[in-house]
């Protein structure tokens, strides 16, 4: 029995440091507090959104992995 339990904290503390995936759901051009033409990428996980900011020309992930 103990070594279930164990085997339980491992498979825990693994699946709560694992990545998922946040899926694209919009981009579009913005511009940085220096005034230069970013791109803005929005992804969606959930019911969670996050922003990556990247450099005019450049283009967004259909995914990416956030922990």
């Amino acid at each position: 029995m103990k070594k279930i339990a164990i085997i339980s904290l491992v498979v825990a503390a693994w699946a709560a440091d694992a990545a998922v995936m946040a899926t694209l759901v919009r981009q579009y051009m913005g511009r940085s507090v220096t005034g230069q033409p970013i791109v803005v990428c929005v992804y969606r996980y959930g019911n969670q959104t996050f922003e990556e900011y990247l450099p005019f020309g450049n283009m967004c992930q259909p995914s990416i992995m956030i922990q």
